[in-house]
């Protein structure tokens, strides 16, 4: 969710936001690798976004609100398919410094259509027709589940950047 405000505004998800905290907002656009979106845009954290971010791509978006995540430093985050419109490289430099480093000891509830990620779940919770079919790790699911096993077949064939 972007708000028509400024990037500051956006990450603390207030307006009218203290420049005071600027360097924690930009610690966290770093770490949700926008360092290269942020130099790019004319007014740096003071530059205003339309409704619902609409002059930003999908990936830009989920940086934003990954970011946010970060800013609160919340012990537990929700994480709906975050990285669904983030490429390849970007999505392994977030795995590799915030899930596997700086978030590892947070509690993180994700929903992903992503297969890469499965592996780092601690507990995956495996649905079909809108109802729990399995639960429990990957290597479990993937012992004990013919029909997860099929699921994730792709994932095996490739190579786990992870």
């Amino acid at each position: 969710f972007i708000v028509s405000t400024n990037l500051r505004d956006n990450i603390y998800l207030e307006y009218d936001t203290p420049k005071s905290n600027d360097p924690k907002v930009l610690s966290s656009l770093y770490r949700s690798e926008f360092k290269k979106d942020l130099e790019s845009l004319d007014n740096h954290l003071d530059t205003e976004f339309g409704e619902r971010g609409v002059n930003l791509s999908g990936g830009q978006r989920q940086r934003i609100n990954i970011a946010r995540a970060d800013f609160s430093d919340s012990e537990i985050l929700l994480l709906d398919d975050s990285f669904s419109a983030i490429d390849v490289e970007t999505e392994t430099k977030l795995i590799n410094n915030l899930l596997l480093k700086d978030w590892k000891d947070k509690t993180i509830i994700m929903t992903s259509h992503r297969l890469s990620l499965l592996p780092l779940a601690t507990r995956i919770i495996f649905l079909k027709d809108g109802k729990i079919k399995n639960e429990g790790s990957f290597e479990e699911l993937t012992k004990m589940d013919s029909e997860f096993r099929s699921f994730t077949l792709q994932l095996t064939e490739n190579t786990n950047p992870f």
